[in-house]
């Protein structure tokens, strides 16, 4: 469950991290896409984020 949590951390936070560089390259700034593209691929990466950092915060039992 660790793992799996883990890798679905990573690819939200890179498709995150992906589509606000591709948002900023793309749209002027303060147009509606480039909103909407921060809203929804800011949201991707801040949930790859906290699935990250809760994993790291679990009790771990060896």
């Amino acid at each position: 469950m660790v793992i799996l949590g883990t890798i679905v951390g990573i690819i939200l936070l890179f498709a995150g991290g992906v589509g606000l560089t591709i948002t900023f390259i793309n749209y002027d700034v303060v147009s509606l896409p480039w909103i909407e593209g921060l809203l929804t691929y800011g949201v991707f990466a801040l949930l790859g984020l906290a699935v990250i950092a809760l994993l790291l915060m679990m009790p771990h039992d060896d």
